[in-house]
């Protein structure tokens, strides 16, 4: 996804958002139910993500994107994904952002799923962008992948260790819709007009085609589906 300068500059001056969830470790194999991340398991998940961020350079804005949340909002909920990607479970978080000016609002959405937090290495990433009508930022955002400037983006990687292999989506479609603000962040500093709300995302996707990156093997094209599934994470208002 592409965000201006202006977003990447608000985003950048965010101290840190921290501690909604549990920092007690728990087991990675109960399957079945969410899972509340230890900060063991969000500093292994940020730092396989951060390599995804380095092998793509067009996603560089998702290290900053799961630091965030997986620092807010320590709940990763269960999500029944169909994939070829890898066997899961899979489990999810999600981000908004909203960014009003006096001349422009925008927002976006992000949706960031995986396997084993403990040791991840599937990620599924769906994300979202939206212009505004006027100056109150959009609160959804939908499209198809293989429209272009649709709005909507999807990747799907394997890491294993520093190696990333991943595969973005070519046909399908997406709706991602901010359904429900809660209260504040339990522990946030922004200052400079920046606001943080426990958030839940509505998301939906599908992704029947994703090539891979280095499009030699149309055999390994891979696919994920998700029905509409209500995602805990935060919500980070930006006001000019």
């Amino acid at each position: 996804m592409r965000l201006s300068p202006f977003a990447g500059a608000l985003i950048a001056g965010v101290g840190f958002i921290a501690g909604c969830g549990s920092d007690g470790t728990t087991d990675p194999e109960q399957f079945g139910t969410d899972v509340t991340l230890s900060a063991t398991q969000a500093t292994n998940l940020t730092a396989a993500i951060t390599y995804i961020g380095r092998a793509h350079s067009d996603l560089k804005w998702l290290g900053d994107s799961a630091n965030l949340v997986l620092k807010s909002g320590a709940v990763a909920k269960r999500v029944n994904i169909s994939t070829n990607l890898a066997s899961g479970p899979f489990y999810a978080v999600s981000l908004q952002r909203g960014v009003a000016s006096s001349t422009h609002s925008f927002a976006t959405f992000d949706f960031i799923a995986f396997d084993n937090p403990s040791h991840p290495t599937a990620f599924i990433v769906v994300d979202g962008y939206a212009d505004g009508a006027g100056t109150a930022p959009p609160t959804s955002a939908s499209g198809r992948f293989e429209t272009l400037g649709g709005g909507v983006f999807g990747h799907l990687f394997l890491v294993s260790g520093n190696i990333v292999e991943g595969w973005r989506s070519e046909v399908g479609e997406a709706s991602l819709i901010g359904a429900m603000t809660g209260p504040p962040c339990e522990v946030f500093q922004g200052g400079g007009g920046v606001t943080c709300a426990q958030s839940v995302l509505q998301t939906t996707f599908t992704i029947s085609i994703a090539w891979h990156d280095n499009m030699s093997s149309p055999a390994d094209a891979r696919f994920a589906s998700l029905s509409a599934t209500a995602v805990p994470g935060v919500l980070l208002n930006f006001q000019d």
